[in-house]
């Protein structure tokens, strides 16, 4: 059995380099269809983390 790794909002904040508002807003808009609460602590999987950062990926090489 794998276990993925759950990142807080702090956490998330740190990799997307977000403010608060920011991260609620992708949270409202549904970007982390996998996110859970953990008392009143919000988690959001790495695998959704990856999956925002993939979907809005730019291509710099131009091709």
């Amino acid at each position: 059995m794998s276990i993925e790794r759950n990142f807080n909002r702090l956490d998330v904040q740190k990799i997307l380099i977000c403010g608060k508002s920011k991260f609620w807003d992708l949270v409202s808009k549904g970007e982390f269809p996998n996110a859970f609460k953990v008392g009143p602590s919000i988690r959001i999987p790495a695998s959704d983390i990856e999956a925002y950062k993939e979907k809005y990926r730019v291509d710099l090489n131009g091709k």
